[in-house]
């Protein structure tokens, strides 16, 4: 996936809207829970994608807007940090209408907590900014999924090989290693 540029003022927006939103909580938990509440309630297609205590997945929801909201100015940055999500969510079927209702809960929120100061620029950064990401999940998933597959068994055939080489030995930890031949 490429790197995303917004212009500069698109960009400005974005991070001032984020800054805001922070700022008009009491606390880091308290953005931290109104984003996961703003997700969770959006649909049940997303409630059954909460593994972990609400507590620790509002504090990763927050965590992971933040790194990309502040990498935004780093077109490199945002697609390492983008790219780093990515294989953290690796094991979750991101498919587009869950992005769309992601990004749709999220720009919400934002709308309701900020009202005329979430304007239509930062509106759009964000719908591109969270777009992006969500692309990037899908294209991460697609391209690299085959290849953890083929490591994944690579590494389960070689466990068994060496979990079968372990049982050669003797009871008093001497090989007969050498009088056996083992086949993959």
């Amino acid at each position: 996936f490429e790197e995303l540029v917004l212009p500069p003022e698109v960009l400005q927006e974005v991070q001032h809207v984020w800054a805001a939103f922070l700022a008009s909580t009491e606390t880091m938990e308290s953005a931290a829970d109104a984003l996961y509440c703003a997700i969770f309630d959006a649909s049940l297609a997303l409630q059954s994608l909460f593994k972990t205590p609400r507590a620790i997945a509002s504090m990763k929801v927050l965590a992971g807007i933040n790194s990309i909201v502040n990498t935004l100015q780093d077109p490199k940055g945002l697609h390492i940090a983008t790219e780093t999500l990515g294989y953290q969510h690796f094991e979750i079927d991101i498919t587009p209408p869950r992005i769309a209702l992601f990004r749709d809960a999220i720009v919400d929120l934002l709308s309701a907590e900020l009202g005329s100061r979430f304007t239509s620029s930062a509106m759009m950064g964000f719908r591109i900014l969270l777009n992006y990401v969500g692309g990037a999940f899908v294209y991460l998933r697609n391209h690299f999924s085959r290849r953890l597959q083929i490591l994944a068994s690579s590494w389960s055939i070689a466990n068994k090989r060496n979990l079968r080489m372990a049982e050669v030995w003797d009871a008093d930890g001497s090989s007969c290693a050498d009088s056996v031949e083992i086949s993959g």
